[in-house]
């Protein structure tokens, strides 16, 4: 009887008069499918990357929008949030675009003072600078219009009416009153102007929030009549002709008190690059 094999015998062969054989089939294996490859993780910096780290609190469709908040949130609750720094991101491998910081106007910068107090007296107007720690972060974004903010409501100080003397014009007001000026219109005149009739019975009686605008005073208008008179005196880069065509115009206005010449000093003693103060300043 012919013997044969169809793989490797796993059992020796019991020869009988039934000869049983066993033995097992080797299969090749499949190939195996190619699967799809796992999902990238959110690029750093990236918006799905920040919705993730879960650190932002505020969220608005476009930047309209969150300038529409912010504008909002100041007036309910009487408060300033100035942008302090704007910073841009300069590395490709960070997919955020700007980051804008805002701070209570009553924070307060340039460190500890150097002025050293000579008297214990009180002062009888308190000061606006109470190191406050309300902050706004907004960040953009290259690839969507989206805009994320973190917001820390928080303020060291009263909100609300207690600090609206503490706050500055609208820029309308502040506007409107260096249009006044320009005109040459007397300062007195110009609180008239734009005071109105707040003290009127219909106007005391109105429920609206009160506003800064409503206490306009003298050192408001003083204060943004500086800024115009820096708009107009532009130096000469030899300084000492500026300042003399400065002390003619005053002269010819009948506002100037007294002016010494010094010799010694001469012309172009480094007041050529001063900066010029905008009307949004006040």
């Amino acid at each position: 009887m012919n013997k044969f094999r169809l793989s490797k015998p796993t059992v020796s062969t019991e020869l009988q008069s039934n000869s049983t054989f066993s033995f097992q089939l080797s299969v090749p294996h499949a190939p195996s499918l190619p699967t799809s490859p796992e999902p990238a993780p959110p690029k750093l910096g990236g918006y799905k990357y920040d919705i993730a780290q879960g650190k932002h609190n505020m969220e608005w469709l476009n930047w309209d929008e969150m300038c529409l908040w912010v504008a909002k949130e100041e007036a309910e609750k009487i408060i300033e949030l100035r942008v302090r720094n704007v910073k841009q991101n300069e590395r490709s491998d960070i997919m955020w675009r700007e980051k804008h910081y805002f701070m209570c106007a009553r924070e307060g910068t340039g460190g500890d003072s150097k002025y050293a107090k000579t008297t214990e007296r009180g002062r009888k107007i308190p000061t606006k600078w109470t190191g406050c720690t309300c902050r706004l972060t907004i960040t953009t974004y290259p690839d969507r219009p989206t805009v994320l903010g973190k917001y820390r409501a928080d303020h060291s100080h009263d909100i609300g009416s207690a600090n609206v003397h503490f706050t500055r014009l609208s820029k309308g007001t502040r506007v409107r009153i260096a249009a006044m000026l320009r005109e040459h219109m007397p300062h007195d005149e110009i609180l008239k102007q734009i005071q109105g009739h707040i003290y009127d019975q219909p106007h005391l009686l109105n429920t609206k929030p009160i506003r800064r605008d409503d206490f306009v005073t003298a050192a408001d208008v003083r204060e943004i009549a500086k800024a115009l008179e820096a708009e107009i005196v532009r130096l000469h880069p030899l300084d000492g002709l500026s300042v003399l065509e400065w002390v003619k115009r005053l002269t010819e206005a009948s506002a100037l008190l007294h002016f010494s010449r010094d010799s010694r000093a001469g012309y172009g003693c480094g007041m050529a690059d001063r900066l010029v103060p905008d009307i949004d300043s006040y």
